[in-house]
Parts: structure tokens; sequence; C-alpha cells
């Protein structure tokens, strides 16, 4: 069993590889189409906050950096054989109130407040962008963000998606988990702030050698985003290969974790990948 096509929907331009890379190679040399859709895509339309003008600064990117990430991105989902779709929302660090002015978010703990309230039409006008630029009913199998670690834009993300789909449709989606936020996830003492994964199901995808490394080489791509360029904000891309062995544990070898309220879902996904029950 093969579906037609396989969307990986990303918060950023860089989500999807750096979190399920290895899957995304293996499903392309299973002959799949997968797609990835990027839903904060889009430049920033004004002036740029202090925030924004010091992170664009570490990344070491012009004015415009999001046309830059876009073209690395291009580039990522190109050496692992996807296609890249881009909606054109800003990413938080540029988003402002129409009314005022105000920038939304100037601070790390802005962003990572969980607090999307300062946003009311955000959330409506994502659901409509998406309804109207993608058929997002054509898929046998989505994948979302599980939204770990708070990023406001992972959260919106994954509430746009679940809103989307009606009840009966939910065993179409499958849940990654975002890294590197996942990297203190499982460390978390306290259960109740797991919230993210109440209600659903784990399923290991073991990967190759070969998925591990596409993903390895596709994420660095993002050479803006990496601790090279960035320093203290840049992305931990020397931690891919250990969590993903950490995910298998004493048994050796590598993979990804995924989550489902559906059990269905995994098994479509099974079938995918020619794995047994």
């Amino acid at each position: 069993m093969q579906p037609c096509n396989i969307i990986f929907v990303s918060p950023h331009l860089d989500d999807a590889i750096i979190s399920c890379g290895g899957l995304i190679h293996r499903l392309i040399k299973l002959g799949i189409k997968v797609k990835i859709i990027t839903v904060f895509a889009g430049s920033s339309t004004g002036n740029l906050s202090p925030f924004a003008e010091w992170m664009q600064k570490e990344w070491n990117l012009p004015f415009d950096a999001p046309g830059a990430r876009r073209t690395e991105d291009l580039n990522a989902i190109s050496s692992i054989g996807a296609e890249a779709i881009h909606l054109q929302f800003p990413c938080s660090i540029y988003r402002f109130d129409l009314k005022t002015g105000k920038f939304l978010y100037t601070s790390k703990t802005d962003i990572f407040s969980g607090e999307c309230l300062q946003e009311p039409k955000i959330l409506p006008d994502m659901i409509q962008e998406i309804n109207t630029k993608i058929n997002i009913r054509t898929p046998e199998i989505l994948f979302i963000p599980l939204s770990i670690g708070g990023h406001i834009d992972h959260i919106l993300t994954r509430k746009a998606l679940e809103a989307i789909y009606l009840p009966e449709e939910k065993k179409r989606l499958i849940y990654y988990e975002d890294f590197p936020y996942v990297l203190r996830y499982f460390n978390l003492q306290n259960e109740s702030k797991k919230q993210e994964i109440n209600g659903l199901q784990s399923l290991i995808i073991q990967l190759s050698i070969s998925d591990l490394e596409s993903r390895e080489f596709a994420s660095r791509c993002y050479k803006s985003q990496s601790q090279e360029t960035a320093k203290v904000i840049g992305l931990p891309l020397d931690q891919i290969r250990p969590y993903a062995a950490s995910v298998l544990g004493k048994k050796g070898g590598f993979g990804e974790r995924y989550w489902s309220s559906e059990p269905s879902c995994f098994q479509t996904l099974k079938a995918v990948l020619g794995i047994g029950s």
C-alpha cells in the first residue's frame, strides 16, 4: 500500500527536516511523494524590532532574512528529494499589532510563553490560508508538530491543523517531536507538564544509517541557524545523532519517534514503509 502523497507541516524553515528528515528520506526512497509545507515562511512587512535585528545579526543574514532562509530551505528539501511549499505568514519576531504598530514578541520569554491571545485573528487566518492554498485532505497522512517547547509558532501550527480536520478525520494526523526542544522534554520531572502527548500513543521508526546521514546533511543546509554561525541561539545539530540513538536505547541503532491518537494511522504508515504489525 502506498498513498499518493504525504505532507509534513513545518512551523519554520527548518523544523520538519531537522525533526523528521530520516523518515522523509526513507519515504522518498520508497517512491512516496512527500511535500513539506512551511507556515511561517513570509518576509517582514515593515521595520524590525530590536529583538528581530539582534537575531538576524546572530544569524549573519541581511534585512530580508526570511528570503535567505527560504533559499536554505529549498536547498535542504531538494537534497532529500521532497517538494517545498512556503506560506507567507511572518514568524513571531516580525509580527506586530496592526492597530498600534507594537511588536508582539520582543524576547524569547514572549515567544515561549505559549500565549497567543495577542493575536486573535491569526489562527482563523492560518486556517483559511491553509484551506485555500492546499487541499489538506488529499494526503493519507499528515505530520504536524507536537509543539514541544512551547514556541508560539509551533503551538499555532498544531492548533490550525487540528482545527481543520473533522473528528473522524483525525486518524490521518501523526505528530512529530520538535527538535531540538525534545532534547529536554523527556527529562521533565513533572508529568503534568507533558500535556502535548496526553492521550497519544507512540511509534518508533528505525532509521538506516543512510536515512540518518541524509537528515544530518539536509539539516546542515540551514547554515544561518547552526551553532557555528548563530552561536548561543544556534541549533545543536550535533545532537541529532545522539538523540536518534537514545530513541532506540539499548536496542542499538537510530530512530525517530512519532505520536498519534489513532492506532489506525500508525497501521497506514507501517503499510507504507513495509513494516509488519
